[in-house]
């Protein structure tokens, strides 16, 4: 049986649920290892998180990225989004963000780390992946989509390895329904919180015994399920679909923040750039509302609407251009958007405390971002009046 070693770290990403229980397990066994932590929020304090460093990744903005580089020998990615629901449910942005956090960052971080795996010294990897990705999983389409991707990816490369002669491994964990995660909503009882530690413990036994594939109650239950599936596919799927309209409540809300902001955007400049990129980090889809001309300041506009429309759609930030209504607030029944961008220097006008009013209740909120102080088309507008002037003398 290997052992985890305390000479150089480990890194957890995805703190929540099985996550936090094995980074809490990989503590036990090593109590001086440094500990990485890697997700969008600081988890709960508890024993292992004290001296563990927390670094913040979104995975869905390419948050993989920056967790590459560190000093580990042990990774464990345990990240994962999905809901229950009809694929018509899903939203172009919303099956992009799932193949990001759920796959595509795995494999970027072992890539990222894949010189450690192909040598001579020992590396412990381990990824969660789903009994969703072994067996067709209706309901779960997208999200089934994302660990079956994994579950190949894990196979071929552990395939590689063995060929060039290495004996590092990284595991797949499908560890089936455990209740009492995040994901699953709600927090463990004591019961399932007992069963959540076991299974670190036999997950983390399994990393360092260098196994390949790890499945709780695989003889108990899910033998006989994969044999089901794979002895009639079709069959299975629909008895599947049945069981679970029959047992779960269907979630068709789409796992994205919509963000909403709108401007003139004539003479465009570094501070448009910066107010764009300031709201992207908020949120997953960003739509810009773009004013027809420049009435509402009682100033001149110098671009064409379709000209400005085209320049704000080809930044990368945007994900939406559309013509922006009277009012920010007329927009919400249509986009339903999570946020509503501003300039700081709006808050506490009367404008926008009656869009807080209104908001509100439909769980929305306006994110005040700071203005580039340096540049303003305001500036670069007189600038260019001036000039017309002096040229007209």
């Amino acid at each position: 049986m290997g052992e985890i070693k305390e000479n150089k770290a480990a890194l957890v990403v995805g703190a929540g649920g099985i996550g936090g229980r094995i980074a809490a397990e990989i503590r036990r066994r090593a109590p001086h290892k440094k500990l990485y932590i890697a997700d969008v929020a600081a988890p709960q304090p508890a024993a292992w998180t004290d001296g563990a460093e927390f670094i913040e990744a979104d995975l869905s903005k390419g948050g993989a990225e920056k967790l590459c580089g560190l000093d580990i020998d042990t990774l464990v990615f345990s990240a994962g989004i999905g809901r229950l629901s009809r694929f018509a449910t899903f939203t172009p942005e919303e099956i992009e963000k799932n193949f990001s956090v759920n796959c595509v960052s795995a494999i970027k971080l072992i890539r990222g780390y894949y010189g450690r795996l192909a040598s001579a010294e020992d590396f412990y990897c381990a990824v969660i992946t789903s009994i969703a990705g072994m067996a067709a999983s209706p309901l779960y389409g997208v999200y089934s989509a994302t660990k079956g991707a994994l579950v190949k990816f894990i196979e071929a490369v552990n395939a590689e390895l063995a060929h060039d002669g290495f004996s590092n491994r990284i595991l797949d964990i499908a560890p089936g329904y455990i209740g009492g995660t995040a994901f699953h909503g709600g927090a463990p009882s004591a019961e399932e919180e007992a069963r959540l530690v076991s299974l670190a413990g036999t997950f983390v036994s399994a990393m360092t015994d260098r196994e390949e594939v790890c499945i709780p109650d695989y003889e108990k239950t899910y033998a006989r399920v994969l044999a089901s599936y794979h002895a009639d596919p079709s069959a299975f799927a629909l008895e599947s679909m049945e069981y679970k309209l029959k047992n779960n409540e269907l979630n068709d809300r789409p796992q994205i923040k919509v963000g909403y902001l709108t401007g003139t955007f004539d003479l465009f400049h570094v501070g448009h750039l910066n107010l764009l990129r300031n709201a992207k980090k908020y949120c997953d889809k960003l739509v810009v509302g773009i004013h027809p001309d420049g009435s509402h300041k009682k100033k001149e506009v110098f671009i064409p609407l379709e000209e400005r429309m085209d320049i704000v759609r080809n930044v990368k930030y945007v994900d939406e251009v559309t013509v922006c209504t009277d009012e920010d607030t007329d927009a919400w029944p249509q986009l339903r958007y999570d946020y509503l961008f501003v300039g700081s220097d709006y808050k506490g006008t009367e404008r926008f405390k009656r869009y807080e009013e209104y908001l509100l209740p439909r769980g929305a909120k306006i994110i005040y971002l700071p203005y580039t102080q340096k540049t303003s088309s305001t500036q670069l507008r007189s600038l260019i009046s001036g000039r017309l002037a002096e040229d007209d003398k």
